[in-house]
């Protein structure tokens, strides 16, 4: 696959005048002189990711290749999605987010590379633009989600939501005296519908469109319902969470779930709390800080020490990210993504959703005669994964029959194979198949933290090991074999 040149992380100096502040020849200007580079990378990230054949490593070539846009997009992928905070290279995020998250993370990512610094007269608005256009996609993909239950659609609607911010943040990176003069008209007071007409003749949202029609991208964004219930929020919490337009706003969004406004606001709040995490993953600190969120509750008096309760323990699992994991997991099958990103997420899912302290993947030698981990995620690993290496024998051959799943304790003791590597009586493991062959296992436990299995942990695992008997099935051999 033939890669794109990088975009450039800093605004390009033209030797070309722009021809004149007409809309339509702004953006054809700024398309061909300004942001060339920037159009390529944008057009194949999105090519790539709606592809139903394209592979997990084709998505994380296409990110590779511009230095810059991995580091935002391995750090995005770390403040997106409470509770992955282990995401380390761009592979792991497209195994962990999946092909339609990391598109969101990725235009994302771009934008804030390539149009998040230009000229210091201007940075402020730009920063505005930034923080609103972050605000609105992960509104956008909530509302979304909650209509549809569909996670494709949601990152969708936040994609098409930061594609419709490139006009405005390109025209105040790249728009020369044009950008000046729609400064000055705003300084006089004007509407800045009123003024963005009078100098362009059009809105800036306008412009942008023109731009996507440079580059052969404006069938992405065609304008939806979640993305307009998003810009509301987004518009009206600028007065405050408190203030009557966002109750307004809140209210609006509620009767579109039939839900109690109370429990939408708080989720509408934790989207805009995510929004500024990511702003500050994308080493914007200061544009984060242009999202408005809730004030924090007032502290509560401390009781008297006498009367602190132990705290409780952990939650083990959180369902509604079992449900997410489960989902990319799926789309995995319907994608034909490759065996390890599935191996990856499952992994990844048993730790950061279900709650289990750690989980190992092993898989047969060629020879058949040893098993041996491929891949650990969890806590307190040390040098657990090389632990796992094991012989074949009658007892372990025995355990791993297609489709068998075993929950181990002290009155279902584990092999001594197994035992020996895992140094615990109590763990879950479910055998692994291809083409109704054993390739392996996957083994989960909670030995770092001593907390007990308990049936609504075996019954994640289950659902983990069963979806992905599911996807491997799915798959073609090429990518299974």
């Amino acid at each position: 696959m033939s890669t794109p040149p990088p975009a450039s992380a800093t605004p390009v100096a033209s030797g070309t005048a722009i021809p004149s502040c007409s809309a339509a020849e702004l953006a054809a200007h700024m398309a061909q002189q300004e942001l060339p580079s920037f159009g390529l990378v944008l057009q194949e990230l999105l090519r790539v990711t709606s592809s139903r054949t394209a592979s997990g490593h084709q998505v994380a070539e296409t990110i590779l290749h511009d230095p810059g846009l991995t580091a935002r997009v391995v750090r995005a992928a770390n403040a997106a999605y409470l509770g992955l905070s282990k995401v380390s290279t761009v592979s792991r995020a497209v195994a962990v987010l999946g092909i339609n998250g990391i598109r969101t993370l990725a235009v994302s990512a771009l934008v804030f590379e390539t149009l998040g610094d230009g000229p210091a007269r201007h940075r402020p608005r730009l920063q505005r633009a930034l923080a609103r256009a972050l605000h609105i996609a992960v509104q956008a993909r909530d509302i979304e989600y909650r209509m549809s239950h569909d996670r494709e659609r949601a990152e969708q609607r936040a994609t098409e939501a930061m594609l419709a911010a490139v006009g405005e943040l390109a025209f105040w990176s790249f728009g020369g005296l044009c950008a000046e003069r729609l400064e000055q008209a705003l300084a006089r007071g004007l509407p800045a519908e009123r003024a963005e007409v009078e100098v362009l003749g059009t809105s800036l949202r306008r412009l942008g469109d023109f731009l996507l029609d440079e580059w052969g991208l404006s069938h992405f964004t065609t304008p939806s319902h979640p993305v307009e219930l998003a810009q509301q929020i987004e518009a009206a919490v600028q007065a405050g969470w408190d203030s009557a337009a966002a109750r307004r706003a809140v209210a609006a969004v509620a009767a579109e779930f039939d839900a109690n406004e109370e429990d939408t606001r708080r989720c509408l709040e934790h989207n805009a709390e995510e929004g500024r995490a990511l702003a500050v993953a994308m080493g914007t600190p200061e544009v984060a800080q242009l999202i408005p969120i809730a004030p924090p509750e007032p502290a509560r008096p401390e009781p008297p020490e006498a009367e602190v309760a132990a705290p409780p323990e952990p939650t083990a699992i959180v369902w509604r990210d079992v449900t997410r994991v489960l989902t990319e997991m799926t789309t995995l099958a319907s994608q034909r993504q490759d065996l390890p990103l599935l191996f990856d997420a499952c992994l990844e899912g048993l730790h950061r959703a279900a709650g289990f302290d750690r989980t190992v993947l092993c898989l047969y030698t060629p020879q058949r005669d040893r098993l041996q981990a491929r891949m650990a995620v969890g806590r307190s690993l040390g040098d657990w994964r090389t632990q796992w290496q094991m012989a074949a024998g009658p007892a372990v051959m025995a355990l791993l029959q297609p489709g068998a799943i075993h929950h181990f304790d002290d009155a279902r003791p584990p092999p001594v194979a197994v035992r020996s590597c895992s140094q615990s009586a109590d763990g879950l493991l479910a055998a692994l198949t291809v083409d109704g062959k054993v390739i392996g296992f996957i083994y989960a436990d909670n030995q770092p933290s001593r907390r007990r299995l308990d049936e609504e942990m075996a019954e994640a695992f289950r659902s983990f090991a069963l979806q992905a008997d599911v996807v491997i099935r799915a798959l073609p051999k090429s990518a299974s074999g």
